[in-house]
């Protein structure tokens, strides 16, 4: 895989440091050891053999270079990548269904992860280990199932099905889409653009942060903020009153700390937020990322011959996952880190 984005004249510092390399790397080792026989990733009741934990677990090995034709977690990479494959339904929605453990009711969501870390390592996926025609085949169909279930606000929800729409799952899928449309899957024009819209619906005048859905106005939140800015930049539209909004919304992550744990997805907010921090560089990414990477350092729990992060609300595999990848940003291994 080639880092991707602009020249190295233009990128920001890395601002890594040899102890977040190191625990970037043993939380890589320690989703290594999580993997089941089918490929598999993910802990307790809800996300046992989840599509998205798979995924994102699956990001956290690229992201350091590790994909199914080479690195040193290329065997846990194409397994990851058979068992999403494996697990397409015929409509085109990723989701093991064969399993008694993962409900359908966050359906969209492993869809989206699943269909963007296919797209992210499409180029890795060749003979002998996989049929390159059939899983591009497959990420169309994936695609299609994203574009058929954008709803009448432009965005979507939980389920295929919904009638309204969250900024998380739409991030989500936006993210999928772009880098979808960036392996050469067809995107529809319009898509991108109506779920931008529905995004910025969803922008907070007062403070620059963003609320959960469009018509509940509940106030803005740190890790929904951050993954709406980062989708704002992702989605590529240079247009200059999205730009200011993006302005406004770093603004309000930059706010935001110290964290004081990241609200109720800190995990989830510090990936997308050092993903926004990055994409700005400048004074907003020397601000961000030191105190950051600091504190996921602090907060890894040795487990030998790797480290994790805990999540009590989704799985450790999750957490560990989303910290590997925040801590990788600087990398920029993975094309959705470009700038």
């Amino acid at each position: 895989m080639n880092p991707a984005g602009a020249s190295a004249d233009d990128l920001p510092p890395r601002l890594t440091t040899p102890q977040s390399v190191a625990a970037a790397d043993a939380g890589a080792r320690w989703l290594a050891l999580r993997q089941r026989p089918d490929g598999s990733i993910g802990s307790g009741r809800r996300y046992r053999r989840n599509v998205g934990v798979t995924a994102l677990c699956g990001l956290a090995w690229a992201s350091g270079g590790s994909v199914p034709t080479g690195g040193p977690h290329a065997e846990n990479a194409a397994a990851a990548a058979r068992f999403l494959l494996d697990s397409q339904q015929p409509d085109g929605l990723f989701f093991a269904a064969d399993s008694p453990d993962t409900p359908p009711d966050g359906s969209m969501y492993g869809h989206g992860f699943a269909t963007l870390y296919l797209c992210e390592i499409l180029g890795e996926l060749t003979e002998p280990q996989f049929d390159p025609d059939a899983a591009r085949a497959a990420l169309v169909r994936a695609v299609r199932r994203i574009t058929d279930s954008q709803n009448a606000a432009g965005g979507w929800r939980y389920v295929p099905t919904s009638a309204d729409a969250d900024i998380s799952v739409t991030v989500c899928q936006i993210a999928a889409l772009r880098s979808a449309k960036d392996a050469g899957i067809p995107v529809p024009g319009g898509v991108v653009p109506a779920a931008v819209a529905y995004v910025r619906s969803c922008r907070n005048p007062a403070d620059g942060g963003f609320f959960y859905q469009a018509d509940r106005r509940e106030g803005s939140r740190f890790a929904r903020s951050a993954a709406a800015v980062s989708a704002l930049r992702t989605a590529g539209l240079n247009d200059p009153a999205v730009e200011a909004e993006i302005a406004d919304g770093l603004r309000y992550l930059l706010s935001q700390r110290p964290l004081r744990g990241g609200g109720a997805y800190p995990h989830y907010g510090r990936f997308y937020a050092t993903r926004a921090a990055w994409q700005a560089g400048g004074d907003t990414w020397a601000a961000w990322f030191p105190p950051m990477r600091d504190e996921l350092v602090r907060t890894a729990i040795p487990d030998a011959p790797g480290v994790f992060w805990r999540s009590s609300l989704i799985s450790d595999e999750y957490a560990t996952a989303m910290s590997v990848l925040a801590l990788r940003v600087p990398a920029r291994l993975l094309p959705i880190y470009r700038r």
